[in-house]
């Protein structure tokens, strides 16, 4: 998979550290969004997009999910997105793949550059493209869903025809519904701060959640800072350490 931006001017030192990561997170987001509409029943916390190398031809990434085994999965939902570009109609994805199609659009007004969805590194093989002269008309949704996290105290457990668990959220209270076995898992974290994860649907103009369906529930206690990084580092140091110095590790990467 690649996104390949092209122009004058354009070459991997047209784009920070900043710029990249908050792409590559939304190409990520969307592409997981798809698929969990799509195949419910695959484990999102298996999935994950990795830059995999940066070519000096104009800016091209070269982009794979972190296992091979969502490789077809992968491929096919960037088709998915690339095919709504081209065919300007957006039924086929959600909230999320919107905001990439924005961002990519952006990004190629700001830098006066087009965007190229690709299967290769070979031009040939181009299956969609954003231009700074593309007139898009996106979709304005009063309401949409999502695959997305919240975090919040929970501040209430109940209700008979109807049960529910109240989180406060940052805007405000999020009604969540879920399963009585998760209702039971919860009410043992009353009053204390919980991570739920499953699918939101938001209003799009009061950008607030309406409501919330549990689809799982993130286990972690109560810990310090310092015990976090603790386990962060056990769990994910070795990788850092065997790429050695970072910074010099993306200036040889933005230099090919």
């Amino acid at each position: 998979m690649i996104l390949r931006f092209t122009g004058s001017d354009i070459s991997p030192k047209s784009f920070t550290i900043k710029e990249l990561s908050k792409l590559l997170e939304k190409i990520d987001k969307s592409i997981i969004s798809l698929i969990h509409k799509n195949n419910p029943t695959v484990n999102i916390n298996n999935l994950g997009l990795s830059l995999v190398n940066i070519y000096n031809k104009s800016n091209t990434l070269c982009l794979e999910p972190v296992s091979g085994e969502y490789d077809s999965l992968y491929k096919s939902n960037f088709h998915t997105l690339g095919n709504s570009i081209s065919a300007r109609e957006y039924t086929d994805i959600d909230q999320s793949g919107i905001d990439l199609i924005k961002e990519i659009y952006k990004i190629t007004l700001e830098k006066e550059c087009n965007a190229r969805f690709q299967d290769s590194s070979d031009e040939s093989s181009t299956f969609a493209t954003i231009s700074p002269n593309d007139e898009l008309q996106l979709p304005q949704l009063h309401e949409y869903t999502e695959y997305t996290s919240i975090y919040g105290e929970l501040i209430r457990i109940g209700g008979i025809k109807e049960p529910s668990a109240w989180l406060t959220h940052r805007k405000g209270h999020v009604i969540c519904t879920g399963t009585k076995q998760q209702y039971q898992k919860l009410a043992q974290h009353l009053f204390n701060i919980v991570g739920l994860k499953g699918i939101a649907t938001w209003s799009f103009e009061e950008q607030r959640i309406l409501k919330f369906k549990i689809e799982s529930i993130v286990e972690y206690g109560n810990k310090s800072p310092s015990e976090v990084m603790k386990i962060l580092r056990e769990k994910y140091g070795k990788f850092w350490s065997e790429l050695g110095d970072i910074d010099e590790l993306f200036k040889e990467i933005r230099s090919r």
